[in-house]
């Protein structure tokens, strides 16, 4: 596994077709951003495969738990490098998804790379398991 801490490159080959979020208008790199999108195309990257997302969702971020349930994916509430950290509020329709690049064992500290739609490109968050 190789950590991403520095933004993609359009030319990386992991970032394009057959990327369904470009063909719905949505990619990261035509929106400014979006979670989804990175989140699935830094996934298929992490596997070093370009089919690796294949059972990833490709709707909005509250739905990727429950359609990585209904896709036979494994899910759990343990950090996992190159895993998809999902993070929402379902019912209000509110997500965000992200993966993660690191685990430090001795801090507890996550970090995970983002997108967000209209928002940042790429970005890196620091989340802390214990203290």
């Amino acid at each position: 596994f190789i950590k991403r801490t520095t933004a993609p490159t359009k030319d990386n080959k992991y970032y394009g077709k057959p990327d369904p979020f470009i063909s719905s208008g949505y990619g990261m790199f035509q929106c400014n951003g979006n979670c989804t999108d990175m989140a699935w195309c830094r996934y298929r990257e992490a596997q070093q495969d370009m089919n690796g997302s294949k059972n990833l969702s490709t709707r909005s971020a509250y739905n990727w738990y429950k359609d990585a349930v209904k896709n036979g994916l494994p899910v759990g509430s343990v950090a996992k490098l190159g895993a998809v950290a999902v993070f929402g509020i379902p019912e209000k329709k509110k997500g965000h998804v992200a993966i993660v690049e690191e685990i430090d064992p001795d801090t507890g500290v996550i970090t995970c790379s983002n997108s967000a739609y209209g928002g940042e490109y790429f970005y890196i968050t620091h989340l802390t398991l214990f203290q």
